[in-house]
C-alpha cells in the first residue's frame, strides 16, 4: 500500500501507524496498542524493526480491563486523543478493497470506546463495543 503523505488520508492514515504515545502504552498496557496500532500497521504493509504488527484480525480485547483502568485514569485524555486518532486512520482505510469491512469495524470499535472511556459507567457503550469485538473475531473465525 502506497500511503501519500501529503494527502489527507495518508496524514490520518501514519499518525494512527504511529502508535500512542508512550504514557498511554504504559497506563493501559499493550491492549489498546495491539488492537489498533499493530492491525493498522499489518494492513499498511509496515515492515519496520519496533513496530509490532498483527496479521491476525482476531482479538481478546478484554473490554472489563479497559474499562477499570478508565476509571482508574479518568485524566488520561491523551486515550482520547489516541482513540480519536485511530478513528480517523480506520476510517481512511474503509473503502480499501482488501481491508474495507475490517477498517470499518474497528474505526466503530475506537468510537464506542471513546465513549466508554469518557464515561466507563455507560452499560450501553460496553454492550456495543463487545459487539464490535465478537464480530471481529467471528470474522477470524470464518476466514480461511
Amino acid at each position: 500500500m502506497n500511503i501519500d503523505l501529503g494527502s489527507e488520508k495518508g496524514y490520518l492514515i501514519a499518525a494512527g501507524v504511529r502508535g500512542p504515545d508512550e504514557y498511554i502504552a504504559a497506563s493501559f498496557g499493550p491492549s489498546l496498542k495491539t488492537l489498533f496500532s499493530a492491525r493498522l500497521r499489518f494492513m499498511c504493509h509496515v515492515n519496520y524493526d519496533g513496530a509490532e504488527t498483527r496479521s491476525s484480525k482476531y482479538t481478546a480485547f478484554d473490554i472489563e480491563e479497559f474499562l477499570a483502568l478508565a476509571r482508574e485514569n479518568p485524566d488520561c485524555r491523551g486515550v482520547l486523543h489516541y482513540l480519536s486518532h485511530m478513528n480517523r486512520a480506520f476510517g481512511a482505510l474503509r473503502e480499501d478493497e482488501i481491508y474495507g469491512e475490517e477498517a470499518c469495524l474497528l474505526l466503530i470499535l475506537a468510537e464506542h470506546l471513546y465513549y466508554c472511556f469518557v464515561d466507563p459507567l455507560d452499560r450501553g457503550c460496553k454492550v456495543r463495543a463487545q459487539k464490535i469485538i465478537r464480530k471481529l473475531n467471528k470474522r477470524e473465525a470464518e476466514s480461511p
